[in-house]
């Protein structure tokens, strides 16, 4: 007996349906009474995984292009080859942050379950609120760095640049030229 491809596929996304729901608070034999609630549980997973995901790759950014940096010792700037331990750790150490706000949003998210009124709610949503600040402001400034790398690199040639014309002229124009005559 073969299982048709459209059964595959509908108990494959019957799987991820249900792992979302879970991952976003929801508890399987409820949710089998309360089948209107399922999108609900779903958005919140999907919502979950996407923060626990972006948190992830600018963990990864960040330690490949400022943490875990090799340093050429006559220059003083990033070697030109970076050795591939450096990108492996990146990756692991990356993942492994993903996964610690995973599971913090995951528990933040489960104790707010059940709360009613407004200032109950406020009171456990305020750790959360944190964790999101916290989140976007560690997140924001490695993409941010990675995205506009090109444009920060130009910036600051042309800033070195100018503080080297500018010390020329001051050594042939400056009291330095006149005391060395």
């Amino acid at each position: 007996m073969t299982v048709s491809p459209i059964r595959k596929v509908r108990s494959v996304v019957s799987w991820i349906s249900n792992f979302l729901s879970i991952l976003g608070g929801a508890d399987p034999d409820v949710l089998k009474h309360a089948r209107s609630e399922r999108n609900t549980f779903i958005g919140l997973g999907l919502v979950m995984l996407g923060t626990a995901f972006v948190a992830a790759l600018s963990m990864m950014f960040a330690l490949r292009n400022a943490v875990l940096v090799v340093v050429d010792p006559q220059t003083g700037a990033a070697a030109a080859s970076q050795p591939g331990s450096r990108l492996a750790a990146s990756i692991v150490l990356g993942l492994l942050w993903g996964a610690l706000i995973l599971v913090l949003d995951r528990a933040l998210i489960k104790t707010m379950q059940g709360i009613a009124g407004w200032w109950r709610a406020t009171k456990y949503a305020f750790p959360r609120f944190i964790l999101a600040l916290f989140i976007g402001v560690v997140v924001s400034t490695p993409i941010t760095l990675q995205i506009f790398h090109s444009e920060v690199s130009a910036e600051v040639k042309a800033y070195q640049d100018d503080l080297i014309r500018d010390s020329s002229e001051a050594a042939e124009n400056g009291s330095t030229k006149k005391d060395l005559e």
